[in-house]
């Protein structure tokens, strides 16, 4: 089968990208809203009066940042404090947000400090498949051979 993608609608483009296009990293994006109070999330998406913290409708607890003004998400294992380096508006509803990180809160012992490689063991993130469907990352396996600029 091939596809011209000119003949096909914005949604139906969408739906073959991220069909196919899987396992995706999942970023749960916190922010505060004009009157201070906590937003983020896949589980907070649904719209709330702008009073009403997400981060309670979701039931995560905020925890203070290093550097931003935000909260971030106190049971991640991992948090990324960002600064907006580039919005590009890629549609009539959609914009591609590019973030630079400025700091990472992981848990105890997810990260070595010395070689600063992720303790594989003890990491077991999440992807998103299509839809409402996630994977995990159970099996995992090496290729032979070592990687490049080892």
């Amino acid at each position: 089968m091939e596809i011209n993608t000119s003949s096909l609608s914005m949604a139906e483009r969408y739906k073959l990208l991220v069909g196919l296009v899987f396992p995706r990293p999942i970023a749960l994006v916190s922010t505060r809203s004009e009157n201070g109070v906590a937003n983020g999330m896949h589980v907070s998406s649904k719209e709330v009066d702008e009073d009403v913290s997400e981060f309670s409708e979701a039931g995560f607890a905020e925890a203070p940042c290093r550097i931003v003004g935000h909260p971030r998400i106190a049971e991640a294992p991992v948090s990324f404090e960002c600064r907006l380096f580039k919005q590009v508006e890629v549609g009539p509803e959609r914009d591609l947000i590019i973030g630079e990180v400025i700091h990472i809160h992981a848990r105890d012992g997810l990260i070595d400090p010395r070689t600063k490689r992720i303790a594989d063991e003890r990491y077991r993130p999440v992807g998103r498949l299509y839809a409402n469907r996630y994977c995990t990352t159970r099996q995992r396996f090496e290729l032979p051979g070592p990687l490049p600029g080892e």
